[in-house]
């Protein structure tokens, strides 16, 4: 059979387009020219995707270091997961405490704050409102207004919370001394410097920095602000003459210099603003007061400080006189008055609120009014290691339970 010759199809053109015949019409197999812009389009959008991807690598670089600088990436991530205490509340007092190391308890607004080796709890009544894993080698809390602010002394995080939960969470790149929050404004942290002894930093609730001051060769141990907002009293180891000086540095956050005043041969331990412009500061031997006028005052401590509490309008502390024999208990008034009364037995804790004073003694809490005078006392367990006022009443809290006293008016 004879076989059937293939003809070759004639080559087109420069510049004619092959063709070939289908149902309804022609179309195009083969454009050079289009071929070439096609290639070059794929060739863009490969260069546009590559530098699509670097821009998100940088932007996520510097988004994870904003993020690092400004928050506490642990303690987001730790409240993130915590999504509620291990504590079994609900079923009223006492709580247990299995599984849980407590270390104390902090009257914020009308709550209470259990703090843990790794966890803070706002409680009311028995329901926890709020918790979080701390993740702080050394915790400190200072409270007002319904906020707690914690930091990790010697560390760089800090975080602000209420029973509402997380307000703002940061580090910061020195290390951090110590802290105060505003009732009125927002929150300071004195810092560790290269070439000054501190530096203290202040922020409105915004975050914004307002203020910060430099100290040359004092060393910062504690703050507190003025019930306005408008000045923060910084207390301060300092030396003059080569000897020990306790000093208040008033810094005026409205503008204007600061101002300071002295206290010779003390240690300043802590300082408070009173509600009438008074300042308190408490020292090893003495507690030093300053008027609204800059007037100075001191009142001498009867023996070793084991304890104190800050009110609005005074400063209530235990000193202890004879070992586990006997104690003082002394209040100081904001106009730097002051008495005491000796009590027997061995002091704990001690805290107070606007009607009276608690003291935790080894077996028993005592409660006096604000003249110092004792109501009543109450037996508890051996094992109660901190109080805390709570309305008429006192918390107790102990290693294995969290339990609540209340007295009849």
């Amino acid at each position: 059979m004879p076989q059937k010759k293939s003809v070759p199809r004639p080559a087109p053109r420069t510049g004619q387009k092959s063709r070939f015949k289908v149902a309804g019409g022609s179309k195009n197999i083969y454009d050079i020219n289009a071929y070439r812009r096609r290639k070059q389009m794929q060739k863009l959008s490969r260069r546009l995707a590559a530098m699509a991807a670097a821009l998100t690598v940088v932007a996520a670089a510097f988004a994870g270091l904003y993020f690092y600088q400004n928050y506490d990436l642990n303690n987001l991530a730790e409240t993130a997961r915590a999504g509620g205490t291990r504590l079994e509340t609900g079923g009223g007092f006492p709580i247990s405490m299995d599984g849980v190391n407590p270390s104390g308890l902090r009257r914020v607004g009308d709550c209470v704050a259990l703090l843990t080796s790794e966890e803070t709890v706002f409680f009311k009544d028995t329901s926890a409102l709020h918790s979080f894993t701390h993740q702080f080698t050394n915790p400190v809390t200072r409270t007002a207004a319904g906020r707690l602010l914690s930091y990790d002394r010697g560390g760089y995080g800090f975080r602000i919370d209420s029973e509402k939960g997380l307000h703002y969470s940061a580090r910061t790149e020195s290390t951090i001394l110590t802290g105060a929050i505003s009732r009125k404004l927002g929150y300071a942290l004195a810092l560790s410097e290269v070439r000054y002894a501190a530096s203290v930093a202040v922020y409105d609730r915004g975050n914004k920095e307002l203020l910060h001051w430099y100290s040359v060769s004092d060393s910062v141990i504690d703050m507190d602000f003025s019930y306005d907002g408008n000045r923060l009293a910084a207390a301060a180891i300092g030396f003059e003459n080569g000897d020990l000086v306790g000093k208040v540095y008033i810094l005026n956050l409205g503008g204007g210099e600061e101002t300071v005043y002295s206290f010779p041969g003390v240690l300043p331990l802590a300082v408070d603003y009173k509600r009438n412009g008074s300042i308190h500061l408490i020292c090893d031997t003495v507690v030093g007061v300053i008027s609204p006028k800059g007037e100075l005052s001191q009142v001498p401590l009867a023996g070793p400080l084991s304890d104190y509490y800050f009110t609005d309008n005074a400063t209530v502390m235990l000193a202890s006189e004879s070992g586990d024999i006997s104690f003082s208990l002394i209040q100081v008034d904001d106009d730097g008055q002051s008495q005491s009364v000796q009590v027997r037995g061995s002091s704990l804790d001690v805290v107070a609120d606007g009607e009276s004073i608690y003291v935790l003694e080894k077996n028993s809490v005592q409660r006096f009014d604000r003249s110092l005078e004792l109501l009543e006392q109450q037996a508890v367990g051996s094992d109660v290691f901190a109080i805390e006022s709570s309305g008429r009443g006192a918390y107790l809290l102990s290693a294995n339970y969290l339990d609540r006293w209340t007295y009849s008016p």
